[in-house]
C-alpha cells in the first residue's frame, strides 16, 4: 500500500521530524510505503531517507505563479492520483486561528483526496476548535468523510464529537520514540560528566498571543535558573527544536539571550539544531530536569521519565501537561516573580522522576492499532 503522508516535515522543526520517524516506523511495520508531502522535498528526502513530493498551495494562498505556471500543482495532483490513501499525520495542522491561508493549505489536500476517491486518515493530529464560518463548515464536512481519525488531545476529540464522528484518543506517538529507538534511554541518568537542566524554549513564544516573554521576564528567568543551577551544582544545556525557518523562528535566538544573562560557568552549551533523534533522546533522557516550552520536549521528558516543567505558550502544551500529569507550569504571569520560578524548578528537581501514575488519562499503545484503527491482538 502506498500512502502520501502530509505534515510540516522539511521545515527544520524537530518535533515534526520525530513524529515522522515514529509514524514512518509504525506504518512500515504494517507493510505501508510512505511518500512525504512536505516542504523542501529534495532536502527532506535526502535528510530523512524517504521519497518526498513538494507540498504547494493550490488555492492561490501564496506563490501562485510558481505553483501553477511551473507545473508544481499538477505534479502534486498527479502524485495524489497515484496514491492509495492520504494521511494527514502529526501536529496542529488543522486550525483556523492563524487565518484562511494556513487552514486551507492543509484542508485543500483533504478535499482533493476525497474528490479523487482516496481514503483519508488523520493520525496523531491536534485539531483546533474552529472559530470562523468556513472553518466550521469545511472541517465538519471533511471529518465526517475521513476513514480514520486518531487525535492526541481531548479538545480534538471534542471537535470530532461535535462533527458527529468518533475518534481514537492516543498519546502523541513520540512517547514511543525512546522505546522504539533505544529502550535504555529511559531514566538513563546524565549523559554528560556534569548533571544538567535541559532547556527547550521557543523563539516566537507569543505566536498565538498567549505568552508574553519580554525583557523583564527573560531577566527573571535567567536569575532563577542561575540560582537553582548554582545551588544544585547543575549546568544549563540549551537544546533547540526549531532552526531558521523564518523570522523569529530560530530557538537558539532566545537561548542565546538567556545564556548571555547567566555566568559562563553555569552554561553547559547551546547545542546546534540536529535531526538526529537519537542524540536528542540522549540529551533529554540524561537531564536532571527538562524545561519545555516546545511540546515535544515535554513529550520526550515524559517518555524518558524525566522531571519536567512546561512553559505553555499554546493550549496544546497546557493540555499535554494536564494529560500526562506534569505539575510544574511556568506561565507568562509566573515569569513576573523570580521566587515563583525558583519554586517550580525546585519542586521538579525534588521529584526523583516522572511518575506515570500522575497521568489523568490512561492511553493505549500505538502498537495495539493498525492504520484503520482496528485493535490488534
Amino acid at each position: 500500500m502506498r500512502v502520501l503522508l502530509m505534515g510540516y516535515y522539511g521545515s527544520r522543526n524537530l518535533g515534526d521530524e520525530m513524529m515522522f520517524h515514529c509514524l514512518n516506523r509504525w506504518l512500515n511495520t504494517q507493510g505501508i510505503d510512505v511518500t512525504l508531502f512536505c516542504e523542501n522535498a529534495e532536502e527532506t528526502s535526502r535528510r530523512l531517507q524517504v521519497a518526498a513530493v513538494e507540498n504547494v498551495p493550490l488555492l492561490f494562498e501564496w506563490a501562485w505563479r510558481d505553483v501553477w505556471f511551473r507545473g508544481k500543482a499538477f505534479q502534486l495532483i498527479k502524485q495524489m492520483r497515484r496514491a492509495d490513501a492520504l494521511i494527514v499525520g502529526g501536529g496542529d495542522l488543522i486550525r483556523d486561528d492563524r487565518g484562511w491561508r494556513v487552514f486551507m493549505y492543509t484542508m485543500e489536500k483533504v478535499v482533493l483526496a476525497l474528490g479523487l476517491g482516496k481514503p483519508v486518515m488523520l493520525l496523531n493530529v491536534g485539531i483546533g476548535r474552529p472559530s470562523t464560518w468556513y472553518g466550521k463548515r469545511l472541517l465538519s464536512w471533511c471529518l465526517r468523510r475521513c476513514r480514520q481519525v486518531v487525535v492526541r488531545d481531548t479538545r480534538s476529540m471534542e471537535v470530532c464529537k461535535d462533527a458527529g464522528i468518533n475518534s481514537a484518543l492516543m498519546p502523541d506517538i513520540v512517547t514511543h520514540l525512546p522505546d522504539w529507538l533505544m529502550p535504555r534511554s529511559k531514566g538513563m541518568g546524565s549523559a554528560d560528566s556534569v548533571p544538567y537542566i535541559a532547556l527547550c524554549l521557543r523563539a516566537s513564544a507569543n505566536a498565538f498571543g498567549q505568552y508574553v516573554l519580554d525583557e523583564n521576564r527573560i531577566d527573571n528567568l535567567a536569575d532563577a535558573l542561575s540560582e537553582v543551577a548554582s545551588r544544585h551544582g547543575l549546568k544549563l544545556v540549551f537544546l533547540p527544536f526549531q532552526s531558521s525557518a523564518g523570522e523569529n523562528e530560530d530557538d537558539n535566538d532566545i537561548h542565546a539571550k538567556i545564556a548571555a544573562r547567566i555566568d559562563e560557568s553555569l552554561i553547559g552549551g547551546i547545542r546546534e539544531w540536529t535531526n538526529d533523534v537519537q542524540q536528542v533522546v540522549q540529551c533529554i533522557g540524561g537531564a536532571s530536569c527538562v524545561i519545555a516550552m516546545r511540546l515535544h520536549a515535554a513529550i520526550l521528558a515524559v517518555a524518558c521519565e524525566r522531571p519536567c516543567v512546561v512553559m505553555p505558550y499554546d493550549y496544546k502544551v497546557k493540555e499535554a501537561a494536564r494529560m500526562f500529569g506534569i505539575r510544574g507550569e511556568i506561565t507568562s504571569e509566573v515569569l513576573l516573580e523570580r521566587a515563583a520560578i525558583v519554586k517550580h524548578l525546585e519542586n521538579a528537581l525534588d521529584s526523583a522522576k516522572y511518575d506515570p501514575e500522575s497521568r489523568t488519562i490512561k492511553f493505549r499503545s500505538w502498537n495495539s492499532l493498525d492504520l484503520y484503527g482496528r485493535k490488534l491482538q
